[in-house]
């Protein structure tokens, strides 16, 4: 069945303005990350013999085992069970695993260094054709950590407003979101008469960290292994975290 671009967006003969797109993992499976069962081989593959015990006997108490075929119980199933009894036991291996899991997961985002970004430049190529010459703000809403958009966002010469103000280190500013870009002659402010992208990255990114109790954002490859990076990861109650502010959820360091 075809659908007409025209009823999803009504607008899109004149413009995009206020225009929303809601981003997840499927939008970043053609550029080379893997979905959630991919990622979830991945991450208990990466764990050291003593580690997978540890896991083993997790599973074991809620009379579960880890199927690799099917990759059940996934990543965010595991993280919960995980975290529920280092919570309830005290269990310091169950914390140390709990840890471990979280730094696989960034481990196997960081891995891929040349992601395919094709499809991701076509998009914003396409979304500025729209714009008629006009100025036009569009959203954008992503539980992704990686940089795909504001990569191909750069290579596709469309400017991105993700939060964050400065140059080399770059500090959250959400009233970013709220400004417009433009040229101040005397009295008179004229919008840029291009597209502009507000980037919402629900879950965080693998290019924010935490120091201090302020937010910053880096390219990955300045920040050391130990970073407190700031991302919500794999979990059944990643909907909680993805509510409190982003200095409540750096991974621990």
């Amino acid at each position: 069945m075809s659908l007409d671009l025209a009823t999803i967006l009504p607008n899109i003969t004149h413009s995009l303005e206020g225009t929303g797109f809601l981003f997840g993992a499927g939008t970043a499976v053609e550029a080379g990350y893997p979905m959630m069962s991919g990622l979830t081989r991945k991450v208990v593959g990466a764990l050291k013999p003593d580690e997978r015990a540890v896991l083993d006997g997790v599973l074991k108490a809620v009379g579960l085992v880890y199927d690799d075929k099917d990759a059940k119980p996934n990543i965010e199933e595991i993280d919960d069970l995980v975290i529920a009894h280092a919570i309830n036991s005290n269990d310091v291996r169950s914390t140390a695993l709990e840890n471990k899991l979280r730094e696989l997961v960034v481990e196997e985002i960081l891995a891929v260094k040349s992601p395919n970004l094709d499809n991701h430049v076509n998009f914003f190529r396409a979304l500025s054709k729209r714009t008629f010459g006009r100025p036009c703000t569009v959203w954008i809403f992503t539980t992704n950590y990686d940089l795909l958009l504001e990569v191909a966002a750069a290579k596709a010469g469309v400017l991105v407003e993700n939060g964050f103000s400065g140059s080399t280190e770059r500090f959250f500013n959400p009233s970013q979101f709220r400004a417009t870009s433009g040229e101040v002659a005397g009295n008179r402010f004229t919008p840029n008469n291009q597209l502009t992208v507000k980037l919402v990255k629900l879950h965080g990114s693998i290019s924010w960290t935490t120091d201090g109790g302020q937010i910053f954002e880096r390219h990955p490859d300045a920040l050391t292994g130990i970073a407190n990076r700031i991302m919500v990861l794999p979990r059944r109650k990643k909907v909680m975290e993805t509510l409190a502010p982003p200095t409540r959820r750096s991974l621990p360091t």
